[in-house]
């Protein structure tokens, strides 16, 4: 019921960057990983939207913070893949690849807590698989 709530206050108000963070770590704890992808790539859209208008209410930190959760989260997605449905597992590394370059673009260089988690972030196996093998 609370997720539902979350989803329908992204259409009716201006912090729809804040329920999508929520909306994103509720799904993925009740064990909801496509609306937890979904509310992810909405925020990665909505949020990044909005910084290239200059009218973002998201601060670098908290955009950052959020895509290397969004990050770890399809790493932990894609490991728990089934093999039978063809390459979603790659396709979800591959995401969280993109998702963490992004992340850097916005990545204080003088804040070490907020490196140090990209780095982690990075040296998850899956996204070096994607850096090793990119598609053709």
């Amino acid at each position: 019921m609370s997720i539902q709530i979350l989803w329908w206050a992204t259409r009716l108000t201006f912090n729809a960057a804040r329920v999508f963070r929520h909306t994103m770590r509720i799904s993925e704890a009740c064990g909801d990983a496509v609306l937890a992808t979904r509310a992810l790539r909405l925020y990665v859209l909505t949020v990044g939207k909005a910084k290239l208008t200059g009218k973002s209410t998201d601060p670098d930190a908290t955009w950052v913070t959020t895509l290397v959760w969004g990050s770890r989260m399809l790493c932990r997605l894609s490991l728990m893949a089934d093999p039978t449905s063809g390459n979603r597992g790659m396709d979800e590394a591959r995401e969280a690849g993109t998702i963490l370059e992004k992340a850097k673009e916005r990545l204080d260089p003088e804040d070490k807590t907020l490196r140090a988690r990209v780095e982690l972030a990075e040296g998850s196996p899956r996204p070096r698989i994607v850096q090793a093998y990119p598609r053709a």
